[in-house]
């Protein structure tokens, strides 16, 4: 009887181990955006929001706040479905961001946002476990007065981080910046592929600059944001999402496989416990 009951609790144990690993995955942040950089916005333009292909949009008063700009987004999301939570951004206090779920914490399969207020000038999305690729709006007008920079950070290998002059060629142009920002990335080790304009989830309000894909073998692309003091740089779009919405990612696919050997090393080591006793 006594040998009954070890193994009974050894089974729980064991499942009440896989419990908690699932539960712990399901509350990983699963995505976030960023959007704003000054408290107040210029008007006359928007900030838009795509998750898993849903759009949800603010157009902007001049003058608006960036923190009611966040709560109008936050509950247009939430009445979607989704969980949206405005959080603050570690890297600029100023900024807007939008933590976002699926009901029960689960991991959103794409997340864009694009803003073109002159104010904000200041754009990112970021995904904890990482996603396949980014995708990135190019620079649609140049005013030739201060700069551009852009960061990728990657799960593995060395995070990009580059700022680019636009007051000196060939950066004074908006040709010239995009040509430079992509070759920059190669550069580095990304792969980039120029899209044209098939933007996908930002739709039209890149007008005709079109955008570009950055991503990186065998590993995946955490976070991605761009920012300008330029002031003729005020469109911004990024996008992270899988490299194919039916294919899970390299890190889901690592975190199932870690679930699966844990949960056998449970048993393995609850079966060694009971022969021993």
């Amino acid at each position: 009887m006594r040998r009954i009951g070890r193994s009974t609790s050894g089974r729980q144990a064991a499942l009440w181990l896989v419990a908690l690993l699932i539960l712990g995955i399901s509350g990983l942040p699963a995505g976030v955006g960023t959007h704003g950089r000054t408290g107040q916005t210029a008007g006359g333009s928007e900030v838009r929001y795509t998750i898993n292909g849903r759009i949800f949009r603010v157009v902007l008063t001049p003058g608006q706040s960036v923190a009611s700009v966040a709560a109008a987004l936050e509950a247009q999301i939430d009445a979607a479905g989704f969980v949206a939570t405005v959080v603050s951004d570690p890297e600029d206090p100023n900024n807007s961001s939008l933590d976002i779920t699926l009901p029960g914490g689960g991991e959103l399969t794409q997340l864009s946002v694009c803003e073109n207020d002159a104010n904000y000038a200041n754009t990112g999305v970021k995904f904890s476990m990482g996603k396949g690729i980014a995708i990135i709006g190019k620079a649609a007008a140049v005013s030739a007065n201060g700069n551009y920079r852009l960061r990728v950070n990657v799960w593995d290998g060395t995070d990009y981080d580059t700022t680019f002059n636009t007051t000196v060629p060939p950066n004074n142009t908006h040709t010239g910046l995009n040509a430079s920002v992509m070759a920059s990335l190669a550069g580095a080790g990304f792969t980039v592929q120029d899209l044209g304009t098939n933007c996908g989830s930002f739709g039209t309000l890149m007008g005709a600059a079109g955008c570009f894909s950055v991503s990186k073998a065998g590993d995946m692309v955490v976070s991605t944001r761009v920012e300008a003091t330029d002031t003729g740089l005020k469109e911004f779009c990024i996008s992270e999402e899988p490299t194919s919405a039916a294919i899970p990612t390299a890190s889901q696919w690592g975190m199932f496989i870690l679930v699966v050997l844990l949960t056998i090393s449970a048993f393995v080591m609850m079966r060694r416990r009971m022969r021993t006793t």
